[in-house]
């Protein structure tokens, strides 16, 4: 503010397509998500630590349990784990959440906009996360999303979650995130912020 002579500064969101939540996934498994660059480090290590201290005993207890790991980068340096599936970079998203039901963030540190949350919210898939992973968002757990921060709360969380409450979790946190982050809404803010006319076209300079 000083360096700009600002007297107040607004954030605006970021804007994500919010359309209409995608229809429950199929099957019968509980099929878990995670997007990321898998070389961010703070990706690596949540992941890291959740492949080894929450997944062999929640499959373990469960092994209807099936995870599916998205993203460029390499990924942690681990064994190959029973239900878990490595799938690199894709092109599309769509389908893989169109399979998901929940939706994990095992972050441990970092900041910045939280886009893996917001991703799933806006294709109307519960969330399984840390409290940092959702931080700055106005989640309030087991309404918006389910919190998880010890090994034993991820596993308790993993073995006794249902596909119905993933599906209600997943309506609820589209509903509360699209107020803030539809496009359309933050465009909008964006706009009342400006002065008046600020998109008008400049008057031509008359020819001589």
């Amino acid at each position: 503010m000083d360096l700009y002579g600002a007297e107040n500064v607004v954030t605006v969101p970021i804007g994500f397509t919010f359309e209409a939540p995608l229809a429950a996934s199929p099957g019968e498994a509980v099929n878990l998500l995670f997007v990321g660059k898998l070389d961010w480090p703070p990706n690596a290590e949540g992941l890291r630590w959740f492949l080894r201290s929450v997944w062999p005993e929640a499959f373990a207890r469960r092994s209807q349990l099936k995870l599916r790991i998205v993203g460029s980068g390499r990924p942690p340096d681990l064994a190959p784990s029973d239900g878990v599936e490595f799938l690199g970079r894709v092109a599309d998203l769509t389908p893989l959440y169109r399979q998901c039901d929940l939706a994990i963030v095992p972050v441990r540190y970092g900041s910045g906009t939280r886009v893996k949350a917001i991703e799933a919210a806006r294709y109307g898939r519960a969330l399984l996360s840390t409290e940092l992973g959702v931080e700055g968002l106005g989640l309030d757990h087991a309404t918006h999303y389910l919190r998880a921060n010890s090994a034993d709360e991820w596993i308790h969380v993993l073995t006794t979650v249902t596909r119905p409450d993933c599906a209600e979790l997943g309506a609820r946190v589209f509903q509360h995130l699209r107020n803030d982050f539809d496009e359309r809404n933050c465009a909008r803010r964006f706009e009342g912020l400006l002065p008046p006319n600020v998109f008008s076209a400049a008057k031509p300079t008359p020819s001589r």
